[in-house]
Parts: C-alpha cells; sequence; structure tokens
C-alpha cells in the first residue's frame, strides 16, 4: 500500500467521524445535510426579514392609530374645555344676577329704615294734603297719609297693592272709586316732591280732554275724577301712567345732576319700555302692574333721599 493510500484511508468526516474516501474531510451524507440545513437557515433567516417587516408596517399602522386617538381625546379635551368656559361664564352672570337681586333687597330695605326716619316730619303735611284733596275732590277721600300709602305698596302675582287697594283687581271689577284714591296719592306725593327738590316742568298733560299738571302749582294736579276704568277712558289712564313714568324719571334725572351723580333711581324704566305700558287689552296688565311697582319705588327713592339731605 503506497503513502497516499494510508493517507487517504486516515481521513475522517469532521462532522459524523466516519471515514472518507477523498481529500475532502466530510462525507456525502453530512454534506447533503448541511447543504440542507443552510438552506433552511437561510429560509428561515429570509421568513424572519419578512415577518419583522410586517411588524414594522403593523407598528407604523398603530401609531397612526394612536396618534389619530390622541387627536381625537385632544378635540375631546377642547370641547371640555369649552364648556367648562361657557359653564363659568353663565355662572358669573348667575352670581352678577344673583348680586344685582341681593343689592336690590339691600335698597329696599335702606329706603324702609330712612322711610321710618322721616315719617314723623310727613305726618305735619297731613293737613295740608287734605287741603289740596278738598280742593280737588269729586267725592269724600279719607284722610289717610299720602307718603304711607306709596310706602305701603306691595306686588304679589294680582298686581301691585297701593294701602290695601289692588289696583290691577280694581281695573278687572272697575272699581272705579279705588283707582282713583290710589292714582290721587301718587299724583300729590309727585307734586310734593317735585316742589320739595325745585324741579320746574312746563305743562304736564295726561291729554287735552283732561286738566294740566303744573307740578309747580300744587293745586292744578290732575283731578282725581280723571281716573277711571271705563272703557273710553282706559286709554286716558294709559297715558297718564306714561307720563307719570316719564315725570318721574326725568325728576331722577334733575336730582342726580344736583347731586354730581350721587343719586341714582333704583328702577328707572327706559323710554321704550315706557311706551310698552299698557292696560288694554286685559292680558297686558301684567306689564303696567310692573311698572305701577317701579314707579312706587323711584318715588320713594326720591323722597327718601332728599329727606335725609336736608336733615
Amino acid at each position: 500500500m503506497s503513502e497516499a493510500q494510508k493517507y487517504q484511508m486516515q481521513i475522517e468526516c469532521g462532522i459524523c467521524n466516519h471515514p472518507v474516501n477523498g481529500k475532502y474531510p466530510i462525507c456525502c451524507e453530512c454534506l447533503i445535510k448541511q447543504l440542507i440545513d443552510n438552506e433552511q437557515y437561510y429560509r428561515c433567516l429570509n421568513e424572519s426579514r419578512q415577518y419583522s417587516q410586517k411588524m414594522v408596517v403593523m407598528l407604523e399602522k398603530n401609531e397612526e392609530e394612536i396618534e389619530q386617538e390622541i387627536k381625537n381625546e385632544e378635540e375631546v379635551v377642547k370641547k371640555l374645555e369649552k364648556e367648562i368656559n361657557e359653564l363659568t361664564e353663565e355662572q358669573k352672570t348667575l352670581e352678577e344676577k344673583k348680586k344685582g337681586i341681593t343689592q336690590m333687597k339691600e335698597i329696599e330695605k335702606e329706603i324702609r329704615r330712612r322711610h321710618f326716619m322721616v315719617v314723623n316730619k310727613m305726618n305735619k303735611e297731613i293737613q295740608e294734603i287734605k287741603e289740596v284733596f278738598e280742593q280737588n275732590k269729586p267725592y269724600y277721600i279719607e284722610e289717610v297719609d299720602c307718603w304711607r300709602s306709596v310706602f305701603n305698596t306691595e306686588y304679589d302675582k294680582n298686581g301691585p297693592i297701593i294701602n290695601g287697594i289692588n289696583v290691577i283687581e280694581s281695573f278687572r271689577k272697575k272699581d272705579n272709586k279705588n283707582i282713583k284714591i290710589g292714582f290721587s296719592y301718587i299724583l300729590l306725593e309727585i307734586n310734593k316732591i317735585a316742589e320739595m327738590i325745585g324741579y320746574h316742568s312746563n305743562q304736564f298733560a295726561i291729554e287735552r280732554t283732561a286738566e294740566p299738571v303744573t307740578l309747580i302749582n300744587k293745586h292744578e294736579i290732575i283731578r282725581c275724577s280723571d281716573f277711571t276704568t271705563q272703557k273710553e277712558e282706559k286709554r286716558k289712564l294709559e297715558k297718564g301712567l306714561k307720563n307719570i313714568l316719564t315725570l318721574v324719571n326725568d325728576m331722577g334725572r334733575h336730582l342726580s345732576i344736583e347731586t354730581k351723580n350721587k343719586f341714582k333711581l333704583p328702577f328707572s324704566i327706559e323710554e321704550e319700555e315706557i311706551q310698552k305700558v299698557s292696560i288694554y287689552p286685559d292680558e297686558k296688565l301684567e306689564r303696567f302692574g310692573i311698572a305701577l311697582k317701579f314707579l312706587m319705588t323711584d318715588i320713594m327713592s326720591i323722597r327718601c333721599y332728599h329727606m335725609l339731605i336736608d336733615n
């Protein structure tokens, strides 16, 4: 046996250690197996790459969905913030209204307090008021403190009550006497205040058919007989209240100027609102009643304020 043959016989497979007939240190079976393994490896590697690519696509897609969800959540947050802001503004509005109501209650309380401070002085004027009544009365009117009647004005669901007289119900029942008494009190009080604060009006008339009201002369007030619920007279009374409201507003402005804006009417009804005041037809009596209540409060405020600054 030659040396080459001996060397060839000594070669073994590097994998399975079986003798190999040849110069390569691997047997055919291991070589085939290795080739198969390599193929599987590359196939698995390829599949792994494809899977990785799919995972990347899925992750990118999920990222877009997440971003969209984030945007949606941001929109929801914005809507909630807007609603919160609206609710906050609404709360502020309600608080301002509540504050306004509280202020009005305080004003009413202060007016009542001031009224009792001047009531004694007012009692001294009863005789003078009685004399005015006597010169303007078409029938007998009981002696009543005019200012107390204004002060006792109340307001309920049935309308304003002047000295126990429900004005609106008196309209409905055509109770002329009580209506005349109530409005006589109002006119006398306005006349008294105008004289007190030095207010001058040229000529003030309810209508040409009625006697003029010149507030400089307390004896020229409108006669209480001109206040009636008869159908043909309703417009006269409606116009009368509108004129009275306008006049008291003007008196309030006059006093505001005189006091350098220290005084302000609690209710200063705008001219356009005054024109809406109506007692005919009956369904508009509510607006008439509210205007009358505001008028009472304004008259009372002017009276009390001026009496206090005089004292």
